[in-house]
């Protein structure tokens, strides 16, 4: 039910509800005795700083890819850290402008000053040496021995 809910608020206009005292009880359980204040500050510490970025970038993020990334962020151990972490990384960290987060099907946009659609193969940039279609690489099957001449 907790899943459910959590993918409603996903495809929804806020940031999901993750519980920092039950997330952040696991680092305090994990770390050492002498370090597990300092761990469970930390922690909660850093959930409510990656709430705050979420709530400022949500509504910018495609629905499909807030859903992916809710239903990875709030399995087994719940967290705002890897919500924001697994947005960045599908959209290329681009949460800001109207540079575009991504192309339709959730893939992130081309880097800006390249002129490689997304999906495409990365161009080099002006004045490089590069070829287009990248390095020159060597063949890869190198062709027969000669055979030595018989008597």
């Amino acid at each position: 039910m907790v899943a459910a809910l959590v993918l409603v608020f996903a495809l929804g206009s806020s940031v999901p509800n993750i519980g920092l005292q039950q997330t952040c009880r696991g680092a305090q359980e994990g770390a050492l005795p002498e370090d597990r204040a300092n761990a469970y500050q930390s922690c909660v510490h850093d959930e409510e700083t990656a709430r705050t970025q979420l709530r400022q970038v949500w509504n910018r993020i495609p629905p499909v890819i807030r859903q992916s990334c809710t239903d990875e962020a709030t399995g087994i151990s719940p967290s705002y850290v890897e919500l924001l972490t697994c947005l960045e990384m599908r959209t290329g960290g681009k949460f800001s402008g109207a540079e575009g987060l991504g192309s339709p099907e959730g893939q992130p946009a081309a880097p800006p000053g390249s002129s490689t659609p997304p999906g495409g193969p990365p161009t080099p940039p002006p004045g490089s040496s590069t070829p287009p279609g990248g390095p020159a690489t060597p063949p890869t099957a190198s062709a027969p021995a000669p055979t030595p001449a018989a008597k």
